[in-house]
């Protein structure tokens, strides 16, 4: 199956180009977004592999914003395409954690080895993603740690699931590396650079992406308050612990 692709540019002909140059070498469109709304709108839908994303777009977010916002939710990588090399693009470019960043105009060969580079890049990570949980499972079978977040729902460490009044519930990747490293450290508080960094290998504090996250978790234990909010500060997991 060909890698899939999405092209977010607000040039109509720029964008044709991409689209078939990309398909030139071999590589799947599954389509063309010219603003950043439907380009988090179109990563939701369509689970691209990669973005090629272009940052200086119309509507109220820029491509930084978007890029942001799909990395963290939805895990996609994402490729700057930009004619601006300003110091402010390039720190909100490097802030949104890109797999690449192209200059206008680009030649054919550097953008698809950067496309190449960037899925191989994001295909190790899962890979060794994989192989972490792995090693965690195993680690958690041995002796399993289970805390208590409300008074119906349990979780066991590094299981990936909340247990909800006998039922199981999925977490996704970023809610249980969440929930691991609160877990991990009961009654104590997790900086949000800290937290951001466990997640995201980012340095940023900004607290909105953690805020969703920690609403998502809360509606899958039961709206349970066992992960506290410490003003300004970060946040602290306050359980029961057992272990089996």
């Amino acid at each position: 199956m060909l890698p899939r692709i999405l092209i977010v540019e607000d040039e109509p002909i720029l964008a044709l180009d991409l689209k078939e140059t990309m398909q030139d070498a071999g590589y799947a469109i599954v389509g063309i977004c010219h603003s950043a709304e439907d380009a988090i709108e179109a990563c939701r839908e369509l689970h691209p592999q990669l973005v090629l994303m272009d940052i200086k777009l119309e509507g109220i977010l820029d491509g930084t914003e978007a890029a942001s916002l799909i990395h963290q939710e939805l895990e996609i990588p994402v490729v700057f395409l930009t004619s601006y090399l300003d110091d402010e693009t390039l720190e909100a470019a490097y802030q949104a954690s890109p797999y690449g960043y192209l200059q206008k105009p680009y030649r054919t060969e550097t953008l698809t080895m950067t496309v190449k580079l960037a899925l191989d890049q994001y295909a190790r990570e899962q890979r060794l993603a994989m192989d972490l949980r792995s090693l965690q499972h195993q680690q958690a079978t041995l002796s399993p740690k289970t805390v208590q977040l409300s008074h119906s729902t349990s979780y066991q460490l590094f299981s990936g699931s909340v247990l909800q009044s006998g039922t199981a519930i999925s977490l996704t990747a970023n809610e249980k590396k969440f929930l691991d490293l609160l877990a991990s450290n009961v009654d104590v508080t997790i900086a949000f650079k800290e937290i951001y960094q466990k997640i995201w290998n980012s340095d940023s504090d900004k607290i909105q992406p953690l805020r969703t996250l920690l609403h998502r978790l809360r509606v899958k234990s039961g709206g349970g308050s066992a992960i506290e909010s410490i003003h300004e500060t970060g946040y602290r997991l306050n359980a029961t612990v057992s272990s089996q």
